[in-house]
């Protein structure tokens, strides 16, 4: 059976509808504290930092692929040939716990949706989302897939776009101006998640048959369209927010408000938060099949530690495709210290929430 190639347009759909998920609604509500520009900042930041990560596994992914003369390699492959047995435990059981979490979260909220809009019980509603959903991903061909995947994204940026028309009416440009850059650190960490992606990667680099050109541009152009909606959505909300005041006893949930303040938010939500939901679904099932791991713990760490083993270890094979990342160690250094630092600051809240 013929394989069908891939087209760079596809790519880049996949990655943006990976990235876009329904949590992107909630950005303004750990953001409103530090204010639209430190947010954006952050946001842009945070979007390098993930587009790097990216580039790490892709790198590691297509010099895997030449030693092995295959595509369709998984990150349990690139772990063990980089990071031996402990890289491919590690790699294994987060998959295993990340993306059935992630996978529950998702039919679960789709559901909601579709029992609140047509009235039908819950359970019709989950098996219905699954089969639809689950069957495209499983009997689809890559070009029929990427066919409903781009035209479900183009259904999340025009919902998006009525989402912004409706909610930017009283938007004050002043607002955009305020900044609290000691409240950014709490944002971080939700920021970051927003840009996971990296599931896909591996997809990526065995549908565009390890093009390095393509794999960067879908990748980076992928990334940047979920960017671009955080950075607006970010704008719209903070601008539009009363008498905003930099402290934390009056911080309040923006979108509640807004859907308090005006009767068409609701709907439009729910088919945003669905399109959303059912782009990420693909994208997460379809990363599923490589076998790859979904957490910041990977996506920063081990993507720096992978690249690290690869590139510098005595042990390692020879390198076969040039470093998609610049600046050698230094580089490799900040991505996996700025991981260490978000796994840090998130257990430290964790237990001073306790």
């Amino acid at each position: 059976m013929k394989r069908e190639p891939g087209s760079l347009t596809s790519a880049i759909f996949l990655v943006a509808g990976t990235t876009v998920g329904a949590g992107i609604l909630a950005i303004p509500a750990v953001t409103q504290e530090a204010g639209f520009l430190a947010s954006a900042i952050t946001c842009i930041l945070c979007w390098i930092y993930m587009v790097v990560t990216g580039l790490l596994i892709a790198e590691v992914n297509m010099n895997t692929m030449c030693e092995l003369g295959s595509g369709g390699v998984s990150l349990v492959s690139m772990a063990m040939r980089t990071l031996g047995r402990v890289g491919v435990q590690v790699a294994c059981w987060s998959y295993l716990f990340i993306h059935y979490a992630l996978l529950v979260a998702y039919i679960a909220r789709s559901s909601d949706i579709l029992t609140n809009s047509f009235g039908i019980p819950l359970w019709e509603s989950a098996t219905l989302f699954s089969l639809i959903f689950g069957g495209i991903c499983y009997y689809g061909s890559q070009r029929v897939i990427g066919a409903i995947n781009g035209f479900l994204v183009f259904g999340i940026i025009i919902s998006f776009a009525a989402l912004v028309g409706v909610a930017s009416g009283d938007l004050q440009w002043n607002s955009l101006l305020r900044a609290n850059v000691e409240a950014v650190p709490r944002s971080v960490p939700i920021i970051a998640l927003s840009f996971v992606y990296q599931n896909v990667v591996p997809v990526l680099c065995t549908n565009l048959e390890g093009n390095l050109s393509k794999v960067r541009s879908a990748i980076v152009f992928g990334t940047a369209v979920p960017l671009a909606l955080f950075i607006i959505w970010d704008a719209v909300i903070l601008g539009v927010l009363p008498n905003f005041e930099m402290n934390t006893a009056n911080i309040i949930d923006p979108l509640e408000q807004l859907r308090s303040n005006n009767g068409m938010v609701g709907p439009i939500v729910e088919v945003f938060s669905f399109l959303a939901i059912a782009t990420s679904y693909i994208g997460f099932v379809l990363g599923l099949t490589d076998f790859i791991a979904d957490f910041l713990v990977l996506f920063g760490v081990l993507p720096g530690a992978m690249s690290w083993s690869e590139r510098y270890s005595s042990s390692s094979a020879s390198s076969m495709v040039p470093p998609l990342v610049p600046g050698g160690k230094i580089t490799l250094t900040i991505v996996i210290g700025f991981a260490m630092i978000i796994i840090f600051w998130e257990l430290l809240e964790n237990v001073v929430h306790l």
